[in-house]
C-alpha cells in the first residue's frame, strides 16, 4: 500500500500491482519530479550562500551552478568559507582521506582534474596547447585512416579541408583556442 503527497497532503492509499519498468509513461515523469526537487534543493543551498556558482564572462548576472543532462548532474562552483559549519569541513577532510573506501562503497569513480564529459574537455586550462592535444589526435586519426595516396591532389585538399573544418570547429565554439593549435593541426595535415 502507498500514497502520494500532493501539495503537502497525502492522497488515499492504493495498492501496487507491478513496479515501474523502462518505457512506462510514468517513469520519465517521476524522473523529472526528482530532478526538479534536486534543483530546488540545490537552489536553497545557493540562496544560503553555502555554494557559489561560476560567473560567466564579465556580466555578473550570468551564473551557472548546476547542469542536468539526461541522467547526469554536473555541479560547478566553489564552496564559500563564510557559512560552512566546522563539522562539514571536518567531514570533507575525512572524506578526502578515505576516498578509496568511499568510492568502493558507493560504486563511483574519482574524477581527475582534466577529464572529458560528453566529448568536451573539462577542468584543464584551455589556453595551453597541452589541453588541445585531444583535438590534434582526432585530426591525426582521421587523416591517417584514409588511403590518402589513392586520392587525387584535389581530393586530398578537399579531404584535409573537411577534417580540419569539422573536428576543431566544435571545440573552438566552446573555448577560445591558442593560435599554436592551428599551426600544429595544419602541420599534421
Amino acid at each position: 500500500m502507498g500514497s502520494i503527497l500532493v501539495n503537502g497532503s497525502a492522497t488515499e492509499e492504493f495498492s501496487f500491482f507491478r513496479g515501474l519498468r523502462k518505457g512506462d509513461p510514468l517513469s520519465p515523469f517521476l524522473f523529472i519530479l526528482v530532478m526538479e526537487s534536486l534543483h530546488v534543493s540545490f537552489q536553497g543551498i545557493l540562496d544560503h550562500h553555502l555554494f557559489s556558482s561560476i560567473e560567466l564572462g564579465s556580466d555578473p548576472c550570468i551564473n551557472v551552478s548546476h547542469l542536468f543532462y539526461a541522467d547526469d548532474v554536473v555541479f560547478m562552483g566553489e564552496w564559500t568559507n563564510g557559512n560552512i559549519c566546522n563539522i562539514v569541513r571536518i567531514y570533507l577532510v575525512l572524506l578526502l582521506d578515505r576516498m578509496e573506501e568511499v568510492v568502493e562503497h558507493i560504486g563511483c569513480s574519482v574524477m581527475k582534474t582534466h577529464f572529458s564529459y560528453i566529448g568536451i574537455p573539462v577542468g584543464g586550462n584551455m589556453h595551453r596547447l597541452k589541453s588541445w592535444w585531444e583535438v590534434v589526435q582526432k585530426v591525426m586519426f582521421k587523416l591517417s585512416n584514409w588511403k590518402v595516396k589513392l586520392l587525387s591532389i584535389g581530393g586530398k585538399l578537399t579531404f584535409i579541408k573537411s577534417v580540419l573544418g569539422a573536428i576543431p570547429t566544435y571545440f573552438v565554439s566552446l573555448y577560445k583556442s591558442p593560435i599554436g593549435i592551428f599551426i600544429t593541426a595544419t602541420g599534421v595535415a
